[in-house]
């Protein structure tokens, strides 16, 4: 029945200008035309006219419920905190969760949404599968205490919100119950002559395996969504998968080390680089409940999802192959230790090379001339000049950044110049008396083994690098390799060896452990984000397909 609204005595009392902290245009005209009013950040009074507007909805809503078999009733907005911890959810929200205790000291929350008041009041109640399916339903308010309420009545911190809650005797008749919560959503959304679309969601704090969004397609909203015009495929951006960037081939180039002051963010490294951020690849860390630390790998370009960041993939068979050309997880890590041992002892050959050097350096009684100090210090210099000028950064801006001058720079290098000289010396010395020399053979082999090392063709390689180079380099390597054989002190991969043999008899003492890592529990760890802000909650139920009130419309895919 429609209940007659005389216009004379309406309390509709309109605004002549924007609002200043109206940002969208929704939000400027339901203030504008008297609809609303704002009592505190995200929580607004509703005047007749959009509170007769909401009463049609929820009629609409009702009919379709009823008609789906779903019964309608009313909880109590405050709810027993202890329920709360019973589910484990109460720190999952968080400071969304308004809590409070009572004169007695007892504590409550008010309910930002209902699982665990309904699942108390029915887990009492029914007492046989024979009573099942019931589905339940209610309209009424929700609290989240929002960190930043904007956008008017789309993120507030009071709202209304209708949820359904199902209980069935087994996955079978869940399935049937969520079927016909979905064709119900969809003849809610006809009705209003809503264009949007049902897309695959993420569960988050509120669970459950499967989830849909009912989103309404707008230019402004809450959410994104990618969905393809062609198909019916939609998920919003936090569920969405995602397909193989194609990029065109490029050569790998040599690894080498590069300075770069002052740059602790991606934009300020690109800047200083002068390199795209789709060429660089960033760290962002996570610290999970288990006070573990989570490096996340992507893109400069790229911002991390963390929902995807939660749901990490269990650890098997599968997961190897998805990642590898493996078939088993064993022989992944085989693998992956394999790598690992490899690149520790190729880095302790090196770090134990260059102290023998720097002793043979030690070892050089004459006296260097200054000449050949500064020569060497001028040199190093250059280089690192030119290294600069490669990455298109000048050299005064590197010392800019770094507050220091040229001659600050040249005077610091005399030190590693001295070093290098008498290196210099002693090898040469080495390589006159043992008569050392670098075949063509052997150059071409060295050739050879860094193309191998970075995936590269060995005529690329050779655009890089000249003859002469590596065969010094060659000559060098022979003059290590003399002095490492003379030398007093054990090889450096034998206490490798040894180093990891102790390594793994600790791991082997601690199997408690590793059974704990087997858990499910270890495959959707939750993980608060220690450099970027936690995403709020949502407000809409997603164990079954839930009223949205407005989405942005993404990219078609």
């Amino acid at each position: 029945m429609t209940r007659a609204m005389y216009m004379s005595k309406l309390y509709a009392p309109t605004l002549k200008e924007d609002p200043a902290d109206a940002e969208l245009a929704s939000h400027r005209l339901l203030l504008r035309a008297g609809m609303i009013r704002k009592e505190a950040a995200g929580l607004y009074s509703y005047l007749p006219l959009a509170w007769r507007s909401i009463r049609k909805i929820e009629n609409i809503v009702r009919d379709e419920m009823d008609a789906a078999g779903a019964q309608e009733l009313m909880m109590p907005i405050m709810v027993d905190a202890e329920l709360w911890r019973e589910s484990g959810r109460i720190d999952a929200y968080g400071k969304e969760l308004v809590r409070f205790d009572d004169r007695h000291g007892r504590e409550f929350v008010l309910g930002p949404t209902h699982e665990e008041t309904v699942t108390a009041l029915v887990r009492n109640e029914l007492r046989s599968y024979k009573q099942l399916p019931v589905n339940l339903y209610h309209i009424q308010d929700k609290f989240r205490d929002e960190r930043r309420p904007r956008f008017g009545l789309m993120r507030s911190r009071e709202f209304i919100m209708k949820d359904l809650y199902s209980f069935d005797k087994d996955v079978e008749g869940m399935n049937v119950s969520y079927q016909k919560m979905y064709d119900a959503y969809t003849n809610i959304y006809n009705r209003m002559g809503l264009a949007f679309r049902p897309v695959e969601a993420d569960n988050g704090a509120i669970g459950g395996g499967h989830s849909h969004e009912f989103t309404v397609l707008a230019d402004a909203g809450e959410s994104n969504i990618a969905y393809c015009p062609h198909c019916d495929y939609a998920a919003s951006d936090e569920k969405a998968e995602l397909a193989p960037i194609s990029a065109p081939a490029e050569d790998a180039l040599p690894l080498e080390k590069v300075a770069t002051p002052g740059t602790n963010t991606i934009e300020s490294l690109c800047s200083f680089l002068q390199i795209p951020a789709e060429k660089t690849i960033k760290a962002v860390a996570y610290q999970t409940d288990a006070d573990e630390l989570v490096l996340v790998f992507l893109r400069g370009d790229h911002e991390v999802n963390e929902v995807k960041v939660k749901e990490v993939p269990a650890l098997d068979d599968e997961f190897a192959k998805d990642v590898s050309e493996f078939d088993t997880l064993k022989e992944l890590k085989a693998d992956i230790k394999k790598k690992l041992t490899a690149e520790r002892t190729e880095s302790a050959q090196r770090a134990f090379e260059d102290v023998l050097m720097a002793k043979v350096a030690e070892g050089v009684e004459a006296d260097v001339p200054h000449e050949m100090v500064e020569l060497q210090a001028e040199q190093m210099t250059e280089g690192f000049k030119q290294q600069l000028a490669s990455q298109g950064i000048p050299f005064d801006q590197y010392l800019k950044m770094t507050n220091t001058t040229e001659a600050d720079f040249k005077s610091q290098a005399y030190g590693p110049a001295e070093q290098q000289v008498k290196m210099d010396l002693a090898i040469s010395a080495i390589v006159k008396a043992e008569n050392l020399e670098a075949t063509d053979d052997e150059v071409e082999a060295e050739m050879k083994k860094v193309a191998d090392r970075y995936g590269m063709d060995l005529d690329t390689v050779k655009k890089y690098l000249r003859p002469e180079e590596v065969k010094e380099q060659v000559i060098r390597e022979k003059v290590i390799k003399l002095v490492a054989d003379n030398a007093v002190a054990g090889a450096p991969a034998e206490a490798l060896a040894e180093e990891e043999t102790e390594a793994e008899a600790a791991e082997e003492k601690k199997p408690a452990k590793k059974a704990a890592a087997k858990k499910p529990a270890a495959k959707k760890t939750a993980a608060k984000k220690t450099t970027v802000k936690k995403p709020a909650a949502k407000k809409t139920a997603a164990k079954k397909p839930a009223v949205r009130k407005a989405a942005k419309k993404s990219e078609e895919a």
